[in-house]
């Protein structure tokens, strides 16, 4: 088999790949002389996960989103295509991306709520008010705070 660059497929060219994600990378790490603890460290990877890849064992990373990040750094650290590295997966793994989106729009705050909100801190600051003005006004109010002149202490 020449070193060509390009991905081998199965003859028919359906079903699993000839050469899988796990062996591309393999052999492009192996062909820069690196090791998968050098690997690991440098990208900061666990060690476990970039041998899970590199054996084509994707269900011990976990969700797609984890095993596509891995596949990009590591791809990228080992000059190869993302995109290529990306097909195979898919076709490895018989997945494709789904679209997940919500039923309706989700808003942080009814536009009600806000409205209730806004009127009843109005009417709080209208009766702070109001209270505010009548003991100013009070003068019954007023004299209970101060001591008044004849409950003051005598000065002999």
């Amino acid at each position: 088999m020449e070193d060509s660059g390009e991905q081998e497929f199965a003859a028919d060219g359906r079903g699993p790949p000839a050469v899988s994600v796990g062996q591309t990378l393999s052999k492009a790490r192996l062909a820069q002389g690196l090791s998968v603890e050098d690997v690991a460290a440098e990208l900061r990877i666990e060690v476990k996960q970039l041998m899970a890849l590199e054996q084509d064992r994707f269900d011990q990373i976990g969700v797609p989103v984890f095993i596509k990040g891995y596949l990009r750094q590591y791809g990228h650290r080992l000059g190869l295509s993302y995109n290529d590295l990306l097909s195979l997966y898919y076709r490895q793994v018989d997945t494709q991306e789904v679209d997940i989106r919500p039923s309706r729009t989700i808003k942080l705050r009814d536009e009600r709520q806000i409205t209730v909100w806004v009127l009843a801190l109005l009417a709080l600051a209208v009766l702070g008010a109001f209270l505010a003005v009548w003991w100013l006004n009070d003068p019954s109010l007023r004299g209970a705070i101060r001591p008044r002149a004849e409950e003051a202490p005598a000065v002999e």
